[in-house]
C-alpha cells in the first residue's frame, strides 16, 4: 500500500493535481516519473516548452503517438514513459536514456546535467519510499489539506489492501 500511497502523496506535496498523481504512483517507477515530470514541468500538466512539448513529462508530439492536448490531459505520463523506454532500449544505462531523453541523438553537456539531476531527484525518492511509512507520507502531506478526490483514492487503495 505504502509503494502506491507515498509516492501519491509526494507528487500532492510538489504540486501535481489528483489525476496526476494517481499516474505517477501508478506507474512501472513511481520515483523516476516523478522525478522526469517535477523536472521537465514542476507537475504541471498543461505545461508547453518553446520547443512544442507538452505535458508533464514534455514530450514533442512529432516523436508521440499522442497530440499536445491528449498529454495535457490523461496521456502526458504515459507519452513520457514511451519515449523514456524507446531511449533505455538504445542505451547501456539509464543515465544516458535520460540524456537522450532531454537532448535527442546527441545529447550536449546540458543533457548530461539534466539526467545526473533527475537521477540525484530518482535517488531521493526511492529513499524516501524504501523507509517510509503511510503515516510519514501523510504527515508530509496532511490530510486535512488533500486536495477534493484525494482522499477516495487513498481510501480506494487501503480498502484494496486490507479489506480482502
Amino acid at each position: 500500500m505504502t509503494e502506491i500511497l507515498t509516492p501519491f502523496l509526494i507528487a500532492l506535496s510538489l504540486g501535481a493535481d489528483v489525476p496526476l498523481a494517481k499516474e505517477i504512483a501508478l506507474s512501472p517507477e513511481p520515483p523516476l516519473t516523478l522525478a522526469i515530470a517535477y523536472e521537465e514541468s514542476r507537475l504541471k500538466r498543461d505545461r508547453v516548452s518553446k520547443a512544442g512539448a507538452c505535458g508533464p513529462m514534455q514530450v514533442l508530439p512529432k516523436f508521440s503517438r499522442y497530440s499536445c492536448r491528449e498529454m495535457q490531459g490523461d496521456h502526458g505520463i504515459d507519452a513520457g514513459l514511451e519515449t523514456l523506454d524507446y531511449w533505455r532500449r538504445r542505451s547501456e544505462t539509464l543515465e544516458q536514456a535520460l540524456a537522450h531523453y532531454n537532448g535527442g541523438n546527441k545529447p550536449g553537456r546540458r543533457a548530461r546535467a539534466y539526467a545526473r539531476r533527475v537521477m540525484k531527484r530518482r535517488a531521493l525518492e526511492s529513499v524516501y519510499l524504501d523507509y517510509s511509512t503511510l503515516a510519514e507520507a501523510l504527515n508530509r502531506y496532511h490530510p486535512q489539506r488533500l486536495p477534493s478526490g484525494a482522499m477516495d483514492f487513498v481510501y480506494l487503495v487501503w480498502r484494496d489492501q486490507y479489506a480482502r
